[in-house]
């Protein structure tokens, strides 16, 4: 990159005020608050009225359009001494800001000036360029423009794993931008909206986590041990099945009858052997008819058992399948939920120490990817077969374990090289230190 893509870099990230930058932000602020409207409140303004919501869901849709409101404010004020050079597509943008924010606060919107601006260019009021005919079109001009308007003052962000390295240290910016904020004497009242926001979306971030995995659990518990038991008819016609009566259907695979075989040949030399030692002790012996008799009693119970196991293999295809169905509910349900928790997740991971990172990291690797973890995903692959009832393949097992691992270790290590060697270095060094020692 050259020092000027340099320099253009750092002068956009420095936030230099113009009159172009201000509208810039204004209109992302406006864009942002429709998007909530239109996701949330049918297209209502953001209020209790048209969105029913508890009480912190609410408290984190209010911090946030107070956010974007002063945020449309304070530029549209900056623009005022400007009027004089206004185009198409920026009285586009005046127009749509002046309906955001007449929804709200009629008496401090931009409708002052926007009476003398539509003197010298008469258009109909419509978003710019047609961008705005769906939600997802908002929702991506609200994520552009995002990234190029400026903070709410006092606002604390992380940065995201994608952000471009400046020509400033950061710890410089981040210093000066810790004492603008102090300095500013608003600071007190947006630390507090701030701290309500936070409250809120944690709060949301763990009560969706603990939703989606109670929920999916009571689904897949409830189906499996109550509406699939033998008390009820689903559960019946199952087991009924795979019983000794009907022939061919006691086995749901190969497998399970070679085990049965095996136990059944077990117990019968266990009981020859019990019968030679009586001989040779001279005490009582069964006679030939008696063990036969023995034998086949033993073979019924097996019978009965692996029947009964082939009818719980079944039984855990239909309870996780109605489980997974659950969980892919909630998710397209909630798809403000997983945002909110996605932010939750950055706030939380990026929160740590380096050494704690480093830690994580290290365990996941070699619990996951170590070189003794194969017999951990040896034993899990088994267990996962026999829950459905498939014979487990030792071929696939083995060829599962020499590749999976090894390409989920690649995925990981370009993550730390692509990503956090640049948003976290100093993790990646306390890592490379605790890795080697």
């Amino acid at each position: 990159m050259s020092i000027v893509s340099r320099l253009r870099g750092y002068v956009n990230s420095g936030r230099v005020a113009t009159p172009e930058r201000a509208i810039e932000d204004a209109y992302g602020a406006a864009l942002a608050i429709r998007a909530i409207e239109e996701e949330h409140f049918q297209g209502q303004p953001i209020s209790s009225q048209y969105g029913q919501y508890s009480t912190n869901t609410m408290a984190y849709f209010q911090g946030e359009l107070r956010k974007y409101l002063k945020i449309a404010r304070a530029n549209a004020t900056r623009f005022r001494s400007n009027l004089s050079n206004l185009d198409r597509e920026t009285l586009n943008k005046l127009q749509f800001i002046d309906q955001v924010l007449d929804r709200y606060s009629p008496g401090k919107s931009t409708a002052a000036f926007m009476d003398a601006s539509r003197a010298m260019v008469s258009v109909p009021i419509q978003p710019v360029n047609g961008q705005m005919n769906s939600l997802n079109e908002l929702l991506q001009e609200r994520t552009r423009l995002a990234s190029d308007s400026a903070k709410p003052k006092g606002g604390s962000t992380l940065e995201g794993l994608t952000d471009k390295t400046g020509l400033l240290p950061r710890s410089i910016l981040g210093t000066l931008n810790r004492l603008k904020r102090d300095l500013d004497p608003e600071s007190d009242e947006v630390l507090l909206e701030n701290l309500r926001a936070n409250r809120a979306k944690t709060f949301i971030a763990i009560r969706f986590l603990l939703m989606l995995v109670t929920l999916t659990l009571f689904v897949q518990i409830s189906t499996r041990h109550v509406i699939l038991s033998n008390q009820w008819l689903p559960g019946q016609n199952i087991s009924k099945y795979y019983q000794v009566q009907e022939k061919g259907t006691l086995f749901i695979n190969a497998e399970l009858e070679e085990e049965a075989l095996k136990e059944l040949t077990h117990f019968e030399e266990k009981l020859k052997f019990k019968n030679m030692l009586n001989e040779a002790l001279e005490k009582d012996v069964l006679s030939p008819e008696q063990m036969e008799g023995v034998v086949r009693r033993e073979a019924k119970h097996l019978a009965d058992s692996f029947a009964t196991k082939s009818a719980d293999a079944v039984k855990n295809w239909v309870a996780d399948l109605m489980g997974l169905i659950m969980f892919c509910f909630i998710l397209a349900n909630s798809q403000r939920e997983i945002e909110i928790l996605k932010s939750f997740i950055d706030e939380l991971v990026y929160g740590l120490s380096d050494s704690a990172k480093a830690f994580i990291i290290i365990l996941f690797t070699d619990v996951f990817v170590g070189f003794h973890s194969s017999h951990g995903w040896e034993v899990l692959l088994e267990g996962i077969a026999k829950h459905f009832g498939i014979a487990p393949s030792r071929d696939f097992i083995f060829v599962f374990i020499a590749t999976f691992p090894v390409i989920l270790d690649t995925i990981f290590k370009y993550w730390i090289f692509r990503y956090l060697n640049r948003v976290s270095p100093s993790a990646v060094a306390t890592y490379h230190n605790m890795n080697e020692g």
